[in-house]
């Protein structure tokens, strides 16, 4: 439970109600705030969020939560329609999507009730030479290799394999059944159940009879910090140099990482994306679902992959690239609309 006035400070948001007047912050002081829910599912204790979006205009007028959070400019346009909305505390915020995940995290912890802090199982299996920082949390059928070193306030959950000589910083959470091997990670990142980071990569030479010659790899993974890999996702250990994913990225479930990549910082890579060997990715790059990118390719900064493009040659800086082969995005719409015209003619 939360005062609507700790929500309100958090959020630095205004509050209204009883006809669009500001809410005196005593009187959110004494109204209490449960969780968070939707416009139709939300109690009288519970927060819940109106997205301004016409259609859910009549969930929001039917709707039995005690407060809203709205965006500045929603709010304007229902002051102005004089809707009855007067039982309902409006928080009004620049920003709805931050202040909704500003919200959640508020109330809710992946693994706020799943742990006890500072506590390391018996049944966890850690190597004499492994370095344990302050505070960390390491749950059973954990192993942890020879020469790891972990840091302050680490949380390893059940069946994670840390193998020998990975570093991982500080406030870092591993989720279960992850592997991290040949690796180095920054402080407070995460990584989800089942990833797995540091194994060899793809890469085979055939001999004049025909058969395949895995050759072995040699570099690391190394990780930089806020970043989230997602769950069964995978990073490649470099071949010779190192695997590079940069501070802040954010990596959504079952993405493949070649070796040799080096992503920037703060990429958003969403899921099935598969990145082949040796391509540079720069800062802030967004690659949609199913993206394919060829090796050897650099990505400039900022540039946006839509989904289930097949990028086979260099992108732009600020690029918007779509399609497969990919191109750019204004091209591509052109010879959709191309196609439709010629299409139509064919029917008549």
């Amino acid at each position: 439970m939360l005062s609507a006035k700790k929500i309100k400070d958090r959020l630095v948001a205004k509050v209204y109600n009883k006809a669009y007047e500001v809410v005196e912050d005593k009187i959110l002081e004494n109204f209490s705030i449960s969780g968070v829910a939707s416009l139709e599912k939300a109690s009288g204790s519970e927060i819940t969020f109106f997205s301004g979006k016409e259609k859910h205009k009549e969930a929001l007028l039917s709707t039995k939560s005690g407060a809203c959070l709205i965006s500045d400019s929603s709010f304007e346009r229902l002051s102005q329609q004089r809707l009855d909305l007067s039982e309902i505390y409006f928080f009004v915020v620049k920003d709805l999507n931050f202040a909704y995940a500003n919200l959640m995290i508020q109330f809710y912890s992946e693994d706020s009730n799943q742990i006890i802090e500072g506590s390391i199982s018996e049944n966890a299996f850690i190597a004499d030479s492994a370095v344990i920082g302050e505070n960390c949390q390491i749950m059973p059928g954990s192993y942890i290799g020879k020469d790891v070193k972990i840091g302050d306030n680490v949380k390893i959950y059940p069946h994670v394999f840390i193998g020998e000589g990975v570093e991982i910083g500080n406030d870092c959470t591993i989720f279960h059944a992850a592997t991290v091997l040949h690796s180095v990670i920054g402080k407070n990142t995460v990584v989800h159940s089942g990833a797995r980071i540091g194994k060899d990569g793809f890469r085979y030479v055939t001999d004049e009879a025909g058969k395949h010659l895995r050759v072995p790899h040699i570099g690391q993974v190394i990780i930089g910090d806020d970043v989230e890999i997602g769950c069964n996702s995978t990073i490649d250990r470099g071949s010779i140099s190192d695997t590079i994913i940069g501070d802040m990225c954010k990596l959504d479930n079952l993405v493949q990482i070649g070796h040799n990549v080096t992503l920037g910082k703060g990429c958003f890579i969403v899921a099935q994306v598969g990145i082949a060997g040796s391509v540079t990715v720069g800062d802030y790059v967004a690659i949609g679902g199913q993206g394919g990118l060829a090796d050897n390719l650099s990505i400039g900064n900022y540039a946006k992959i839509a989904a289930q493009s097949g990028v086979m040659k260099d992108v732009l800086e600020k690029e918007i690239v779509m399609g497969s082969p990919a191109q750019p995005i204004k091209d591509f719409f052109k010879q959709v609309a191309t196609m439709r015209k010629i299409t139509k003619k064919e029917k008549i």
